[in-house]
């Protein structure tokens, strides 16, 4: 009887220990998960302060999308017509290139403001650049000389994975991932290497 007792104690025993560790490892995952949620957003936080930034990087959950990131991210999907949940990964450039140094350049006719006798102030702008420059009439000869230059271009990469067929309303196949550009003027070539292990 008891040696029938001392069996029962240990197994009950070897039980409790059995739930104790994997306790131990659920709680011990979750902690590992915390922490490094934690580590993602300080990062974040790093990343938004970081002043003069030439590149910032955030890490963000869907439940994290929120204000200007979320209003984004929709107004994309809505652009290329896709659900926003699909979207994994938005990537937006700016294109910024002043030059200031004076080149003679050929241009058509432009809007010009006379300044003194043959010689007037020329610019002229669209949505994405402006140049401005000095007009010099000499003789029967125009000279044009650029002394302003400034090219602003936004392009946005939009990054999502959709699988590529479809029937009514339910997508199907293995699932392919997407890029487009974006671009607030002009248009954007890009060339992307894959390498995959064979």
């Amino acid at each position: 009887m008891i040696n029938k007792t001392i069996k029962y104690i240990i197994g009950i025993l070897i039980v409790f220990l059995l739930i104790l560790a994997w306790q131990f490892n659920s709680i011990h995952k979750k902690y590992l998960q915390e922490k490094a949620d934690r580590e993602r957003l300080e990062e974040n936080v790093r990343q938004l302060s970081a002043q003069n930034a030439q590149q910032t990087i955030l890490i963000l959950t869907q439940k994290e999308l929120t204000g200007k990131y979320l209003a984004q991210r929709d107004s994309l999907a809505d652009v290329l017509k896709i659900r926003p949940k699909t979207i994994t990964r938005i990537v937006e450039k700016i294109i910024v290139d002043i030059d200031t140094t004076d080149k003679p350049v050929d241009v058509n006719p432009v809007d010009v403001n006379p300044v003194e006798n043959n010689l007037w102030l020329v610019a002229d702008s669209d949505k994405c650049w402006l140049w401005e420059g000095i007009a010099l009439l000499k003789n029967e000869d125009l000279d044009i000389t650029r002394t302003y230059f400034d090219y602003h271009n936004s392009v946005t990469d939009i990054f999502w994975s959709e699988r590529p067929k479809k029937f009514l309303f339910i997508r199907y196949g293995k699932k392919q991932f997407y890029q487009k550009s974006l671009p607030e003027c002009g248009k954007v070539i890009t060339r992307e290497i894959q390498i995959i292990k064979k």
